[in-house]
């Protein structure tokens, strides 16, 4: 891995207005929470990935990984929509380490990024991105509404006359390296958008205006890249819209891909009118949909509009990849106002179990699992929960994406046509 001096101080500098140092690790499932350490009134009965339905599509997901783990293919590419849940990092994270080092040993693949730090808003602990100038944050939410969203429902965008930009991975993260950055953009010729004269490590750059990106390709696997932006004209009140950085690595691996904001409904990736297009370009084997708190939290919510909205966005996937495994994760119990239990997330569950048969996908029951109707309140009791009912701590979140991979990785190991060990 590579980082140049000029680049280093660039981020040095950088980090005195952006940078909060974040330390977490994480251990796989067997070493931190054993069955005798959870709290009790986790329903260990419900950890597992239920398929109501027909399973076809994540047997042949799991055939996949497969090829990965015997060098038939190079990666395997899962996509996680959510909310807050899912931009808090912490859930994927734990789920990323173990997949990556339980199931296949190999740290390669890549991971998508989306630059929350630029638009004021909490970033993954994985991750940091820094910046030079001002950026405005938009999503389909309230005052902030727009219509020119990525597959990632949030955007951040700039007029800035110049804007030079950076990204890098935190030392802690499994994924250490990338080769390929791909930088999901809106194309604008009013701007000079190129890699930062302090980048060393030789690239080459191709633009594909229809896919919606920019990609560079270093010589080496490096940890951390910037990009200048300049206008043309000063005067020029047009914008520079930034969906977010796709990372690659030259080495095998799952890619991972983690689509979620604070605030984030169904109808938020529904009226994302790149979705399609970008999301395309991943190539996903598996999506995950862990939408609905915020749906819940909705004046009008009603199971018939979830159901619906739900079946609009399975039809999206379908679209851009029509053999793609779909996993539906339930609505995790949460209260209004931190005083009333929500009592939609009951009608959300079932819409889910519906949905999940429906669409021949499989479910995981983390609303059952955490103990159901009003369990909220027990994590919080346990500090695994915010005092909001609604959002959970770090640990909280770890114990769900280690959880969710014990129910993934036994469905798999039960699936997998490789010699048991």
């Amino acid at each position: 891995m590579m980082k140049s001096d000029n680049f280093a101080n660039f981020l040095n500098q950088s980090k005195n207005c952006f940078f909060v140092p974040i330390l977490f690790f994480f251990f796989c499932f067997s070493f931190l929470y054993s069955q005798e350490s959870l709290p009790e009134f986790v329903d260990l009965k419900y950890n597992q990935i239920v398929f109501p339905g027909d399973s076809s599509a994540f047997t042949n997901f799991y055939r996949k990984i497969d090829e990965l783990q015997l060098n038939k293919r190079k990666k395997v590419s899962i996509i996680h929509y959510g909310g807050s849940h899912v931009q808090a990092g912490y859930w994927d994270e734990a789920f990323q380490e173990n997949l990556q080092n339980t199931i296949t040993k190999f740290d390669g693949g890549g991971v998508w990024t989306f630059p929350f730090k630029l638009g004021n808003a909490n970033t993954p602990p994985f991750y940091m991105y820094y910046s030079t100038g001002i950026w405005k944050r938009c999503r389909s939410l309230g005052k902030e509404a727009c219509t020119d969203f990525g597959m990632n429902g949030i955007t951040v965008s700039t007029t800035a006359f110049t804007n030079d930009f950076a990204l890098a991975i935190q030392e802690n993260f499994h994924h250490r390296s990338f080769k390929t950055a791909r930088v999901y953009h809106n194309f604008n010729s009013s701007y000079v958008f190129k890699i930062s004269r302090g980048i060393e490590v030789p690239c080459e750059r191709r633009d594909f205006p229809s896919l919606g990106y920019s990609q560079f390709e270093f010589k080496d696997q490096i940890d951390s890249v910037a990009f200048e932006l300049t206008k043309r004209d000063s005067l020029d009140s047009t914008r520079f819209v930034l969906y977010g950085i796709s990372l690659i690595s030259d080495e095998p691996g799952f890619y991972y891909a983690g689509m979620g904001f604070n605030g984030a409904s169904t109808q938020s990736y529904i009226d994302a009118i790149h979705l399609e297009s970008q999301l395309k370009t991943l190539e996903p084997d598996l999506i995950i949909f862990s939408i609905g708190v915020n749906d819940t939290h909705g004046p009008n919510f009603s199971k018939s509009y979830f159901v619906t909205n739900y079946d609009t966005l399975v039809a999206k996937i379908k679209r851009v990849s029509p053999n793609c495994a779909i996993l539906f994760t339930t609505v995790t119990d949460n209260y209004i106002r931190r005083k009333t239990p929500n009592k939609n997330t009951l009608m959300a569950h079932e819409a889910i179990l519906e949905l999940a048969k429906k669409h021949n996908a499989g479910y995981w029951d983390m609303f059952k699992l955490m103990g159901g109707f009003k369990s909220m309140s027990l994590w919080v009791k346990a500090q695994l929960a915010n005092r909001d009912k609604v959002h959970f701590t770090s640990t909280g979140y770890r114990m769900m994406g280690n959880l969710m991979f014990e129910a993934f990785n036994k469905s798999y190991y039960h699936s997998t046509t490789l010699k048991k060990k």
